[in-house]
């Protein structure tokens, strides 16, 4: 990785950058404190490369990264198949992982019968979904011993996460051109994007982003801070071209997948300062 500096809101942060071919930054996963990036049909970790199509997720399982993939879930370090069926979406945390099927929501040996189902997010034993119908979306919260709780509107590209323990969520509203989208929790917008920014297309931790944005001058891709700490502005992007980010308590990563003929992603160290 090379040493560059990134614009940050005001000023420059140093960042190292990873380059790759087509697709690569389209997801991240930190995994026992390094990057997992899924692009140019592999998954690499640790200077290591598995071929893989479809991604459909990645995370950190006890040992090493696990993937989702169309027709099941793999632990990758240890070559072996966790699941074996059709998958929509798949999310984990350490030992436990969530699958969602179609129709059904997967935990171990317990199967339920759950409808519209676009995106999971595990956290321990809270497990986050977005669920669209022909009319909306919207994101749901499933806890154990406790009835399904819809938290909020959605959008079809929203992202999920938990944000200090807190269930969040994107509302990036891409239907409409110069959308600004937004960040939510159960209260209401948390923060609100920018003209044209489609926000909360991706969110981890205090961190959240939208599409590389050439409706606002200067035109960027902007990485905002849901708590109101500092902010980076990537000038280098395509127009439309959506971001990724993934967090560790160290460290923060930007994915920019679909820059010129390949991807690029920007690493930080927490806490970004200036």
């Amino acid at each position: 990785m090379l040493p560059h500096h990134v614009l940050a809101v005001p000023g420059e942060l140093a960042a190292e950058r990873l380059e790759g071919g087509a697709g690569f930054g389209a997801r991240l996963a930190w995994v026992h404190g390094e990057l997992a990036v899924v692009g140019d049909g592999a998954v690499h970790w640790r200077g290591e490369s598995w071929a893989a199509e479809q991604v459909l997720g990645v995370w950190a399982g006890p040992e090493g990264p696990r993937i989702a993939v169309p027709d099941g879930v793999w632990d990758l370090l240890q070559d072996v198949q966790l699941f074996s069926g059709s998958v929509v979406a798949a999310h984990g945390d350490g030992e436990r992982f969530v699958v969602a099927s179609q129709g059904e929501l997967i935990q171990g040996e317990q199967i339920e019968s759950i409808s519209g189902i676009r995106r999971v997010y595990v956290d321990g034993e809270r497990v986050l979904l977005l669920r669209c119908t022909e009319q909306r979306c919207w994101a749901e919260l499933h806890e154990e011993g406790l009835e399904p709780l819809e938290l909020g509107p959605a959008g079809p590209s929203s992202a999920l996460a938990f944000s200090d323990g807190i269930p969040v969520w994107g509302e990036p509203n891409k239907a409409e051109d110069l959308a600004q989208g937004a960040v939510r929790d159960s209260n209401g917008p948390r923060l609100q994007g920018l003209e044209g920014e489609h926000l909360g297309q991706a969110i981890c931790a205090d961190f959240a982003a939208g599409e590389h944005n050439l409706k606002t001058l200067p035109n960027q891709s902007r990485v905002r801070s849901l708590s109101g700490g500092v902010e980076l502005a990537i000038a280098s992007g395509r127009e439309g071209a959506a971001m990724t980010v993934a967090c560790d308590d160290a460290h923060l990563a930007v994915g920019q997948p679909t820059w010129l003929d390949g991807g690029r992603v920007w690493v930080f160290e927490l806490p970004l300062s200036l």
